[in-house]
């Protein structure tokens, strides 16, 4: 009879605890993950980008625009990632806390990159900038510390502008920053705190909860971000290329060797300049393996000649569309981009 108590009691506070969760949306999945890793058994945050959607341009449904009209908070990338959102925002969830990712300090951004090829003589810095955030993720009982070492140059970002993909010039000659940003598993480690914070500014009763959920976060990211290193010995050094310049926060956290990219948008075909430019830099060096998203269009690579006896595709889904939505995704995510480019790199 007292464990029946006892069980009816855990069902009670469980239950209490569902009903006064605060309504959470997300843009996309990898966000929803670390939103989910953020508040655990607290409440289950929603994510309005589905499977195979593309974020850069979200049309809502019926459904979804209700969803968001009910949020006590939203948090997303940022206008850069989706431009047409933030005017959403503004009429169905005004109301709402809101959080752009994109604009917290510490944040490491990368400009976009417009030039077909790329230069790679900065990566040792980036890597510095990598090792100091590590130091900063040792001691996890501040939960949610500033990241003051990387955020000095980061203060001032243009907001507008952007076209539908984020890859327009800024005005007055600055760069647009490339919005894929949660790629870099060291960005997920500076926001979770934050995300934390944001969470236990519409739910104080749960705030010590979300602090201790985020440090945990950090440490399985931090976990799978080691496994990911390692995964990616082999492709160390090889020459890769991407379809679409979808993954430069992951090739610059992890040292990877990447070209160029056939197109510098997910919906703008090359021109023949461009072409022209990877064909002649392929000649000298050709990659091993071909980065692209599912839906990207193989023949292109021929333009570039392609030798698909030398130079295989790894099918990458920067939003995992392809893994179980939820708290684990973005670790896993993180792992999978690693075992899918060392695969294609081995050719196993």
């Amino acid at each position: 009879m007292i464990l029946r108590s006892a069980c009816i009691t855990l069902l009670l506070g469980t239950t209490s605890a569902f009903a006064s969760a605060p309504k959470v949306v997300t843009d996309i999945p990898p966000i929803q993950s670390l939103v989910a890793m953020v508040m655990g058994q607290i409440g289950s945050p929603d994510a309005l980008v589905e499977a195979g959607a593309s974020p850069h341009d979200m049309a809502l449904r019926p459904s979804q625009a209700q969803s968001l009209s009910k949020a006590d908070l939203v948090i997303w990338i940022g206008p850069q990632m989706s431009p047409g959102f933030e005017d959403q925002l503004e009429v169905l969830a005004p109301n709402a806390t809101q959080v752009a990712l994109i604009d917290i300090e510490g944040a490491h951004l990368l400009p976009y990159r417009e030039n077909a090829l790329f230069e790679h003589d900065h990566h040792e810095d980036d890597h510095e900038e990598h090792d100091d955030h590590d130091e900063a993720h040792d001691d996890h009982d501040d939960h949610g510390e500033e990241h003051d070492e990387h955020g000095d140059e980061h203060d001032e970002k243009d907001d507008d502008g952007h076209d539908d993909h984020g890859h327009d010039n800024a005005p007055d000659g600055e760069t647009t920053v490339d919005p894929h940003l949660w790629l870099d598993p060291e960005n997920a480690m500076v926001w979770l705190p934050k995300i934390a914070q944001a969470l236990a500014s519409v739910d104080q009763d749960n705030s010590d909860q979300y602090l201790q959920n985020a440090a945990e976060a950090i440490d399985l990211i931090k976990a799978a971000q080691v496994q990911a290193q390692a995964r990616l010995e082999p492709a160390k050094d090889v020459p890769l290329a991407a379809y679409h310049d979808a993954f430069q926060y992951y090739e610059q956290a992890f040292g990877l060797h990447v070209i160029g990219a056939i197109s510098d948008s997910d919906a703008v075909q090359p021109g023949p300049k461009r072409i022209d430019t990877l064909r002649t830099a392929f000649e000298s060096d050709q990659p091993v393996c071909f980065l692209m998203e599912p839906g990207a269009n193989e023949r292109l690579l021929t333009s570039v000649n392609w030798d698909p006896d030398t130079a295989q595709i790894a099918r990458i889904d920067p939003l995992g569309g392809a893994l179980e939505t939820g708290a684990g995704l973005y670790p896993a995510l993180i792992q999978d981009i690693a075992t899918r480019i060392a695969t294609c790199v081995t050719h196993q």
